[in-house]
């Protein structure tokens, strides 16, 4: 069956545009300022050409060593490595040289040479599946999983992302550039929870983690998280919040309600009087603008989920995510079983938080499990569905269920940090009013949610 794939990727081999390279590695040569945005878009592995690919990759050398990157620049540098014939010699950088796009046209161009690359890594994943497919020793969901990678990576531009591998020489010059930054710039590292007990337990939340926040249904998992996000935003944290089970109206309602001190069941019952309304007026205005994003929808994949936040980072500075909830996030490979679904979503969550740099929340629900037990204690192992939470999370948060059909307005409520990375694990003793839809310390009132 070997021979069948090859046959396939051979008479359909996938297209390149090598005037779309010239271009680009051309307009580099004579302006390097444009290099920082197109390396947001393509790497030297994306060339089709060959002699392109050293050619980018050498001006790349060059700008990272903070050397002017021209056409003798890297004629030297080429020839330094001993490739300079093999690229064309200077006559060929001098007519790539004389190839000048636009400074408006190379993006595109770039986007271009992207796709391209994309195109020919899927024929060549797609090969490699349907001889898979036509092997009995590979498991189904093995050859489900590859051919949705690959969906994933068109979609994204994962193909020609460079290497995370670093000498040791490097790693401890960023590693002493990260604490010189985390120590003149403490608050821009760590995002601070609204509840000091909580603080005192982890020390907020860190960049490049994921935070699972896990409790069973009506006990105040978004509530809370809509805390965090309002309090990360108040001091000047970019955040976003995608919400997967309802609309930005609720959303907004439960926020409004958490601090305009609003009863929130009037905003579903529409009892909302016009003392309600002046303080619902006074709350916009004061939060108009914080740089709070959302995101609400019922169709959210990993792969999406990977684009929004490149360009949430992008744009806005985006350093925290919230996600309510894991199991609403739609599977990348549907016909896989729930558990390696479940554990892709996790997987994929996890790598977003590091590749971006970012903290993310994502509530999680707990199973039945932990109501059956006489001390409704939680454990990692009732995050429903998959261990794989558990693995991949740096933080395990669960909320203590407590009973939603009490008539208890300000409830007591332990919030359990039952993993922890980098920290102990403990109780953050909290309470939960309930028309207000806030969490705070149990010294109610001293911390803003």
């Amino acid at each position: 069956m070997t021979q069948c794939a090859d046959d396939i990727l051979v008479r359909n081999v996938p297209p390149h545009s090598l005037e779309a390279e010239q271009a680009i590695v051309g307009a580099v040569l004579a302006r390097a300022d444009l290099l920082d945005d197109l390396r947001d878009t393509i790497s030297a592995e994306d060339f089709y050409s060959p002699a392109h690919s050293k050619i980018f990759l050498a001006i790349c050398e060059l700008a990272d060593a903070s050397q002017p990157v021209d056409m003798l620049t890297v004629g030297d540098k080429l020839s330094a490595q001993d490739c300079l014939d093999e690229v064309g010699g200077p006559v060929y950088l001098a007519d790539l040289a004389d190839t000048i796009a636009s400074p408006s046209a190379v993006g595109a161009y770039a986007h271009t040479v992207r796709d391209r690359a994309a195109r020919r890594a899927m024929a060549q994943s797609a090969a490699e599946i349907l001889q898979d497919s036509y092997s009995l020793a590979t498991p189904t969901d093995e050859i489900a999983a590859k051919a949705a990678k690959i969906a994933e990576d068109g979609v994204t531009g994962a193909v020609g992302e460079g290497s995370s591998t670093v000498s040791m020489g490097d790693a401890l010059t960023d590693f002493v550039q990260w604490c010189e930054h985390s120590r003149a710039a403490k608050d821009d590292v760590m995002v601070p929870t609204p509840w000091q007990a909580l603080n005192r337990l982890m020390g907020g939340f860190h960049p490049g983690e994921v935070t699972v926040l896990a409790g069973r249904p009506s006990n105040g998992k978004t509530a809370a998280a809509l805390n965090v996000a309002l309090y990360a935003a108040r001091r000047d944290c970019p955040t976003a919040v995608i919400s997967l089970e309802m609309s930005r109206r609720m959303l907004l309602a439960r926020m409004c309600a958490g601090e305009a001190e609003i009863d929130g069941r009037r905003f579903r019952t529409g009892q909302i009087d016009d003392a309600d309304m002046s303080r619902v007026y006074g709350w916009c205005d004061q939060n108009a603008g914080l740089p709070l994003n959302i995101f609400d929808g019922t169709d959210l994949k990993p792969s999406n989920l990977r684009a929004l936040t490149k360009r949430w980072v992008k744009r806005f500075g985006v350093r925290l995510i919230v996600i309510d909830y894991l199991q609403l996030i739609k599977p990348q490979t549907p016909s896989a079983s729930r558990e390696v679904q479940v554990a892709e979503i996790s997987r994929a969550v996890k790598e977003i938080a590091i590749n971006h740099d970012v903290h993310v929340l994502l509530l999680a629900q707990m199973n039945r499990e932990v109501e059956k037990r006489t001390k409704k204690e939680p454990q990692l192992s009732d995050l429903r569905e998959s261990g794989a939470i558990e693995q991949d999370a740096d933080n395990v948060l669960f909320i203590n269920p407590w009973d939603p059909d009490t008539q208890i307005n300000t409830i007591p409520v332990k919030l359990k940090l039952a993993k922890a990375r980098n920290d102990c694990t403990g109780v953050a003793e909290l309470v939960y009013v309930r028309p207000r839809l806030r969490f705070a310390d149990q010294t109610y009132g001293g911390h803003d949610a």
